[in-house]
């Protein structure tokens, strides 16, 4: 990478810590982590950590209510690939039980849409799920759609109008989360369609009541 690239994108993500640092402020009296996961209407709540073309690695911080940088040996931590295709974050009351041979977070949810900043909350409907392994851990990651019709930004609203109508995206997108760590480090058991993905967030609803 040249001197020059690494200067730019190291301003990019200054930038963008300092627009989570500010977002962070106002959202510490609310606490992400406990909202419903399943609202009326067959709806899914998202909580937005990542906003889709940035590469800062964004993470909501439950104890102190907080959306954070992820950092490693206090550097905050990019992703050193292409930025992240889509909205990236996770469904609220929620857990991959490690008991399970899940990660111990909440299901991780990605979003077909236009870019939206950090500590949104959306309502959408699950479309699709990727069968993923991080070091071993199952890390599913649910795909959806907004479920408001005129915030879609494809004409699909179930896994097999995606796959008729947009056959590249389901490829592009497995391939992505291959790579973004690196190679050999996640791994993949290909596409289930959106009763995949219910059964998926059924299992790892903490807020059945």
């Amino acid at each position: 990478m040249r001197v020059k690239d690494v200067a730019h994108l190291m301003k990019s993500t200054i930038l963008q810590v300092i627009l989570i640092s500010v977002l962070s402020v106002g959202c510490v009296s609310r606490d992400y982590s406990t909202l419903p996961s399943i609202m009326e209407g067959h709806q899914v709540t998202m909580v937005v950590e990542i906003s889709a073309g940035t590469s800062v690695k964004i993470e909501y911080n439950a104890l102190k209510r907080e959306f954070l940088p992820d950092s490693i040996a206090g550097r905050v931590r990019f992703v050193d690939y292409l930025p992240y295709p889509l909205n990236y974050g996770f469904i609220p009351s929620t857990l991959q039980s490690a008991q399970r041979g899940g990660d111990g977070d909440p299901l991780d949810v990605m979003l077909l849409g236009q870019s939206l900043p950090t500590g949104t909350i959306i309502k959408v409907i699950p479309v699709a799920v990727l069968r993923t392994k991080d070091n071993g851990e199952d890390d599913d990651k649910i795909l959806v759609i907004p479920a408001d019709p005129s915030s879609r930004i494809v004409m699909a609203d179930d896994f097999a109008s995606l796959n008729m109508n947009y056959p590249s995206i389901l490829a592009q997108l497995e391939s992505w989360f291959l790579n973004y760590k690196g190679t050999g480090v996640i791994t993949s058991d290909g596409w289930g369609d959106e009763a995949e993905a219910w059964a998926k967030i059924l299992e790892c609803r903490t807020d059945i009541k």
